[in-house]
C-alpha cells in the first residue's frame, strides 16, 4: 500500500488547484488598487488590483496574490506615448472589456465615465478564479470572467447568477455545522457530476 492509498486519497479526485475554486463563479472584492500609470514592459496603461474571496471558507486568505494587472483605457498623453488608439481594434478590446468590468460592480451607464481608478478599492462581483503554479514556485491567482452579483434578497437571483456557486457565506450563515457539511457534499457531488459532463465535452 503505497502513500495516497494509506491516506484514502483517490488519485482520480485530485483537484486542478489546491484552493478547490474550480470552474465555479465566487464572490469577490477588490481589497487595494494602484494608481494608474505605464506597464513595466512600457506597452499598456492600466493598474494593479487585489481581489479577495468572500466565500467564509476562504476567509483565511486576506487576499488572492500580489494583484492583477488591468489594462485601462488611457488618456491622451499616455495614449500618444504608448501608441494606444481607442478606435483601434486593441483599443476597443480595452474599452469592452472595462466596460464589462464596470457592468459586472453594478456601476449604472450614466456613471461609466466618472469612474476613476480608487473607485475600484471595495467594488465586489461574481468571478471565476483561476490558480497556476509560478516557475518560482509562488501560487498566482486569475480573476477572470466578472458577473454582477444578485441583487440582495433575490433567490432567483443567486441561481442566475451563481450556478456552480460553492456555498458563498451569506448562504450558510443560519445553517448548522451538519447542515453546511451535508449542503457542502451535495454541492461537490454535483460539481463533480457538472466536471465528469465538461470532461466528455
Amino acid at each position: 500500500m503505497g502513500i495516497l492509498d494509506a491516506a484514502g486519497v483517490d488519485v482520480n479526485d485530485v483537484p486542478e488547484d489546491p484552493f478547490g475554486f474550480g470552474k465555479d463563479y465566487w464572490p469577490v472584492e477588490i481589497v487595494d488598487v494602484k494608481p494608474a500609470d505605464i506597464s513595466k514592459s512600457g506597452k499598456q496603461y492600466g493598474t494593479m488590483i487585489k481581489w479577495r474571496c468572500l466565500d467564509a471558507r476562504f476567509a483565511y486568505m486576506e487576499s488572492l496574490g500580489y494583484g492583477q494587472w488591468t489594462q485601462l483605457p488611457a488618456p491622451p498623453a499616455e495614449a500618444n506615448h504608448l501608441g494606444w488608439d481607442k478606435d483601434s481594434a486593441e483599443g476597443k478590446k480595452v474599452i469592452f472589456n472595462f466596460i464589462a468590468l464596470l457592468k459586472a460592480f453594478g456601476i449604472p451607464a450614466d456613471q461609466w465615465g466618472k469612474f476613476d481608478t480608487p473607485h475600484f478599492k471595495g467594488q465586489k462581483c461574481l468571478a471565476k478564479i483561476f490558480v497556476k503554479q509560478s516557475d518560482e514556485g509562488f501560487w498566482e491567482f486569475r480573476v477572470v470572467a466578472h458577473k454582477e452579483m444578485p441583487k440582495e434578497g433575490s433567490a432567483s437571483g443567486l441561481e442566475e447568477f451563481t450556478k456552480g456557486l460553492s456555498t458563498p457565506a451569506a448562504q450558510t450563515g443560519a445553517l448548522s455545522a451538519m447542515e453546511r457539511a451535508m449542503q457542502e457534499e451535495a454541492e461537490r457531488a454535483k460539481a463533480k457530476a457538472l466536471q465528469a459532463e465538461v470532461d466528455e465535452v
